[in-house]
């Protein structure tokens, strides 16, 4: 199956819904796709999103083919956090 991407798009997966955490509260697990023309600052500017909204950034993939830029991070955020709170903080990055 194909799919074609807008230039610039983040895209969010909820891979798992809220998970028990040992020590502290339950938390969401999201699979975050970024995908942009390349250019510094992208993994500055996502990262940032991710950490200002109490996550953490369990895995991470990068790559850049012919000018664009792909990053898939799978984050832990907080069970209040929504997939669309988390797309639109990232959008307002600067990092999509």
């Amino acid at each position: 199956m194909w799919a074609v991407m807008p230039r610039r798009c983040a895209a969010i997966s909820e891979q798992a819904s809220q998970q028990a955490n040992a020590s502290g509260p339950a938390r969401n697990r999201f699979v975050l796709n970024v995908m942009a023309e390349d250019r510094p600052g992208i993994v500055a500017a996502v990262s940032g999103a991710v950490a200002e909204l109490d996550g953490n950034i369990d895995a991470v993939s990068q790559t850049v083919l012919a000018g664009h830029f792909t990053l898939i991070m799978l984050v832990d955020m907080p069970a209040d956090l929504s997939a669309e709170d988390l797309r639109s903080s990232v959008q307002a990055s600067g990092g999509v």
